[in-house]
Formats: structure tokens, sequence, C-alpha cells
């Protein structure tokens, strides 16, 4: 989703505690749930805008993304199959008087998402294998394959709470293009049903990249407002950094749509 988390970035997310038990979407969200689509439906959850900026005393970089798309399709009782990609993102840097920009489509990632536990219990476990395939082009991607490994936890606090803890892996390219080391990201969502159909979301992450060069360390916080009805559902999301290399402020908005 997906993106100063590895991988995801932008697409990855807790379950809102809807009163809908069966709709689930991984918009938005700093950590990932443990639901997954039921077996032969499909679903798109698209980000048609996100804006990410950072900025220093003298310098400033923008990133704009548009239609940030994940297919999920269930192939059995608690397993799902995905696919994302980014279709354009533009990048603006400021240094100084010097500009400089680019543009062009982004990673994909496939992966899969399995319920190891009964989606009815009141923790529930899972695993999310994920792959970036790097097509984008400098200095949009790094055109490395890197991969990470969820173990989201799902906890249900109250029948409108739920309490997402996730523990991530990650095998991240080497800042000078040379091998791979590891990284990790902690995150953690509390989800809130006001009503219905709405609810809000507040989640923290933390993330530590080894690299070769030096660890460096990233810290963020998320606050998202949540409208689901039937199988739609909408939401918009505000995120900011903390500490480290995440982007200073971070807004986006999200759809997601069962058929």
């Amino acid at each position: 989703m997906k993106r100063s988390i590895p991988l995801l970035g932008l697409l990855a997310f807790a379950t809102p505690a809807f009163a809908d038990d069966d709709f689930c979407a991984d918009l938005p969200g700093l950590a990932t749930g443990t639901c997954t689509m039921p077996k032969g439906v499909l679903q798109l959850e698209t980000e048609p805008f996100l804006w990410a900026n950072s900025r220093t005393a003298t310098s400033r970089d923008d990133e704009l993304d548009l239609a940030s798309s994940e297919l999920r399709y269930g192939v059995a009782d608690g397993i799902e199959i995905q696919a994302s990609w980014t279709p354009y993102v533009h990048l603006r840097s400021r240094d100084g008087g010097d500009i400089s920009t680019a543009n062009g489509v982004g990673d994909a990632t496939i992966g899969a998402k399995f319920r190891l536990t009964p989606s009815d219990a009141k923790v529930v476990f899972g695993l999310y294998p994920l792959i970036k395939l790097p097509v984008a082009r400098a200095p949009i991607g790094n055109g490395k394959v890197e991969a990470s490994l969820l173990a989201p936890v799902d906890i249900a606090l109250s029948k409108a709470t739920t309490l997402t803890l996730m523990p991530e892996a990650d095998w991240l390219a080497d800042a000078d293009g040379h091998g791979h080391h590891p990284g990790e990201t902690f995150a953690a969502a509390l989800n809130q049903a006001l009503t219905k159909e709405v609810a809000i979301e507040g989640d923290l992450s933390a993330l530590r990249d080894e690299d070769p060069s030096g660890t460096t360390h990233s810290e963020a916080a998320e606050l998202a407002l949540i409208y689901q009805r039937g199988k739609t559902q909408l939401d918009v999301a505000v995120d900011r950094r903390l500490g480290g290399d995440f982007p200073a402020w971070r807004l986006s908005t999200g759809i997601a749509q069962r058929f």
C-alpha cells in the first residue's frame, strides 16, 4: 500500500469493527488485520489520492500517488491471494534553488494472507507474506526484489472495538544496490466503531532498517475516519512522522468495493 514502510507503505491496515462482520478492507491503517476474503469473492481497494511531504530548512520532498490499487480474492476459507500496483507516481524535490521531478509507475506487490484461527475467536492469528516486484524505474523504485512476512493478531476487546498487533520481518535491498539486509516493523491499531456505518482508527508504527551503511529508525502515527455501507467502504487518513525517515505528513483517501 504502499512507501516509507516496507512493501506496503500505503496498503496495510486494521480490520474495522463494523456490524457487518463479513466485510473487511485492508484500507486504511499502518497495521494489517487478519481478515481474508470469503471463497470466490473479489474485492478492489483503491487509494485515489495520496500525498506525502517532508521538508528541512533548505529542502522539500513531495510525492503524489494516484489510483494505487489492490485486488484481493478468496481462494478458500481463511486464504486469499492479492496483487497491488500504483499506476502513477509523481516526485518533486527541492534542494536550495535546485528542483527535480520524476513521473512514472510504482512497484507491484503480490502476496497471500492466511487466517490461522477461526474468525469468530476472541484472538485471531494470521500470516501475510508479500513480494515486491521491481517494475518502477529510479528514482521511484530501487529496481530490486524485496519481501516481507507479517504476522497480524486481532484482539476483540468488545463488539465495537478491535486491537490489531502486527510484527513484520523484511528482506530489503541495500542502499548501494549490492545485496539485501533485514528490517523489522511493529505496528498497532485500535479501531472503534461509532455507529453501524462509521468508525475511527488510530495506528502507531515503528520501523528498523538495518542497511549496511547504517541502521535507521522511523516512527509514525495515523488517524483515520471510515465509512462502510453494504459492499462499499470510504476512508480518509492523516499520518504524522514521530521520528526518522517517514514523511512528515501523509494524506490519503481510500475506497473499497466488493463484487
